[in-house]
């Protein structure tokens, strides 16, 4: 039995956010990892990019 490698999460800090598309994203952490949440300064929603699952029709009605 052979094991594989971990799988490497490359987390950034998002340029906008999911809900609204504004670019005011802020976060707390100091060191930004697949744990860290952000917060929209515009609309007020709190996410975390790798736990994020959009329902299908607002992820196409995004507008970027």
């Amino acid at each position: 039995m052979t094991r594989s490698a971990p799988v490497k999460v490359d987390v950034r800090e998002p340029k906008f956010c999911p809900w609204c598309g504004s670019t005011q994203v802020t976060t707390n952490s100091k060191l930004v990892d697949e744990s860290t949440y952000f917060r929209c300064l515009t609309c007020s929603e709190i996410w975390n990019p790798t736990r994020l699952r959009l329902p299908q029709a607002t992820a196409r009605n995004r507008p970027w």
